[in-house]
């Protein structure tokens, strides 16, 4: 999982009363006009999923900070990590140390940083990211196993897909580069790092999340980027994926068995617009799907504004087929939920996300925490690691 920015959303009660009976077919793909005005709602995460609070064990070696991330949630583990310190960590489902280690270092066996980190529970393999072009294999106990050689110039992103295979995405322009490929998707193999297949999905123009343009500072014209901080592109939706490109006016669901479906198309295209308009996924259940857009105005930047650089969350209902410009509150807790930048890999019609302890002090010393996590709080001390929240959505 790579570190990047977040967003905050919020939640309340209003239109999940609709129908279980009611599936969502593809037959119809639902379109939306993000250039639109839509009407704001606020919904509470209790009346659209069962939340679960589970409290991460802090050790002296057990330690979490500020970019501590929560990478797998499963009936039986919990992989979590530290990409500051170098540290991963493996709990069990209640939230107790099981394995913890730190393999950083300069050696071949050794990682320098985590950037991604990527869990495989059958064969309880731990997969990190550890220079260009190289992921380093781990057990659960840190002894190193082998390392994977991947293509050359490459930005993989990757996600264990089955037994033999990873799911690999080829992010265009993370560090300002000019190269992308055609062709992002591809199945690597977890043996060698070699390359199985691609997916049959090919983005002709792709456009990097470093928009290069100029300014004028003093009345020098001087060279500037624009960095898009959007969540998410692709994750896992369950046993599926969510597939989604900065460059693509389509988001898909990609299946096991290799079959690729329109999700939702935005409109206007992305390529014929001024300001430019970003969107992404960012969470999904069966019911609904929360989207990210991102405004750009680089045409106000050149001439010595600012960006238009507005962020909006919408959120499509499958059901009813209405959009909002949604935000989402934990009526546990009085603050924003705030998501993974690439979700968790978790199951199906599921979230996960970390709140600090020290928030949580904070607000029980306020008598601010409520329900379910009241009997957590009041455990807690503020320098303890997070407490992970599991949202089962209804």
């Amino acid at each position: 999982m790579r570190v990047y920015p977040q967003y905050s959303f919020l939640l309340f009660l209003f239109l999940f009363g609709c129908s279980n009976s009611s599936k969502k077919t593809y037959s119809d793909i639902p379109v939306i006009d993000i250039s639109a005005e839509y009407p704001r709602r606020s919904f509470y995460i209790q009346d659209i999923a069962d939340v679960e609070y589970v409290p991460l064990e802090t050790r002296d070696d057990v330690l979490f900070d500020k970019a501590g991330q929560i990478v797998y949630v499963s009936d039986e583990r919990i992989v979590a990590c530290n990409p500051n310190l170098g540290d991963v960590f493996v709990y069990g489902r209640d939230g107790k140390i099981l394995f913890r280690f730190n393999r950083r270092g300069q050696s071949g066996k050794e990682y320098v940083h985590i950037s991604q980190i990527v869990y495989d529970e059958k064969n309880r393999e731990i997969y990190i990211y550890s220079s260009p072009s190289r992921f380093l294999v781990f057990s659960e106990g840190g002894e190193y196993k082998r390392s994977l050689q991947i293509i050359p110039d490459t930005d993989f992103i990757l996600y264990n897909f089955d037994d033999e295979t990873l799911f690999a995405y080829d992010r265009f322009g993370t560090d300002g580069g000019e190269q992308y490929s055609t062709q992002p998707y591809l199945f690597l193999s977890k043996k060698d790092g070699s390359t199985v297949s691609s997916l049959d999905r090919t983005l002709p123009v792709r456009y990097s999340n470093y928009l290069k343009t100029t300014v004028i500072r003093d009345g020098k014209e001087l060279d500037a980027v624009m960095v898009i901080q959007l969540n998410g592109e692709n994750w896992h939706d369950g046993k599926d994926f969510v597939i989604a490109d900065l460059s693509s006016d389509t988001v898909f669901q990609f299946t096991r068995d290799k079959k690729l479906s329109p999700l939702i198309i935005r409109t206007p295209s992305v390529h014929n617009e001024n300001p430019m308009i970003f969107f992404a996924p960012i969470v999904k259940g069966d019911k609904f799907i929360f989207l990210a857009k991102s405004v750009v105005d680089l045409a106000s930047m050149k001439k010595g504004g600012q960006p238009v650089g507005i962020n909006r969350n919408l959120l499509y209902h499958f059901l009813n087929k209405e959009v909002y410009e949604a935000s989402i509150v934990n009526r546990d807790y009085p603050a924003n939920i705030k998501f993974p930048p690439r979700g968790v890999d978790i199951g199906k019609n599921m979230a996960a996300a970390l709140i600090p302890a020290h928030e949580i002090v904070y607000f029980l010393e306020r008598g601010e925490i409520k329900g379910a996590l009241l009997p957590t709080a009041q455990k807690l001390e503020a320098e303890d690691n997070p407490v992970l929240m599991i949202m089962k959505f209804k």
